[in-house]
């Protein structure tokens, strides 16, 4: 069981959206040398609440100390609303301003989902997948 973290509160900055979407934005728009032109998307919290184990400040080290079931019972239960996963889809504009990309972002924010993260990119003549590896795919 995964323990609270300020990750799982939208008023401490917790969430996919405000974490993990800025960078890979930046990260598509550096790629494809465009700006974000349009998004539509929605967002999806996995869990309500979790136990809230002190001292952790680092959501990495969340994993690894995440109580027993039983230790869960004995601790302090936090409510979680912040974005656990989202579903976005982007239109970045491209080194040729006639020809945007189209991606589409499925995050999952959750491990036992497989894949857990993938984006997808559609151009006038590809579609190249990226989760475990780069692949293009003629249309």
């Amino acid at each position: 069981m995964t323990p609270w973290s300020w990750y799982d509160s939208v008023e401490l900055g917790g969430g996919l959206l405000h974490n993990a979407l800025p960078h890979w934005l930046g990260i598509l728009q550096r790629v494809l040398g465009g700006e974000l032109q349009a998004a539509v998307g929605e967002t999806r919290t996995i869990r309500e609440r979790a136990p809230f184990v002190p001292d952790i400040h680092d959501f990495r080290l969340r994993g690894a100390l995440r109580p027993t079931p039983e230790e869960a019972e004995q601790l302090e239960w936090r409510a979680c609303d912040s974005d656990s996963g989202f579903t976005a889809l982007l239109r970045i504009g491209t080194r040729d301003d006639e020809r945007p990309a189209q991606v589409s972002i499925s995050a999952t924010g959750h491990p036992a989902v497989w894949p857990p993260h993938r984006w997808r990119f559609q151009e006038a003549f590809d579609t190249i997948r990226a989760g475990a590896g780069w692949t293009t795919i003629p249309t």
